[in-house]
């Protein structure tokens, strides 16, 4: 599950302390994973953005079908979307 939500919180706030970054503009996912819901992956992403530690979410490896999956979740599920 590597686009989960414990994954996700866990990897990014150690990562941003050691950069010294006060608010990074933009977190990528770059790897898709098919076998965990994209939900899951907008739930957590959505909580970086709402508690101030990225601006815009985004991802650089997904299939066309799981993009707009995520668009319509983000949608429907008052998540953020993918904006790069």
């Amino acid at each position: 599950m590597a686009d989960g939500r414990s994954t996700i919180a866990g990897a990014y706030a150690p990562d941003v302390a050691v950069k010294g970054c006060v608010r990074p503009d933009v977190n990528q996912i770059h790897c898709y994973d098919p076998d965990t819901d994209i939900d899951e992956t907008l739930g957590a992403l959505t909580d970086l953005v709402r508690a101030g530690k990225v601006r815009y979410i985004g991802h650089s490896t997904f299939p066309v079908s799981a993009i707009v999956e995520a668009q319509w979740t983000a949608r429907e599920r008052v998540r953020e979307r993918f904006r790069l």
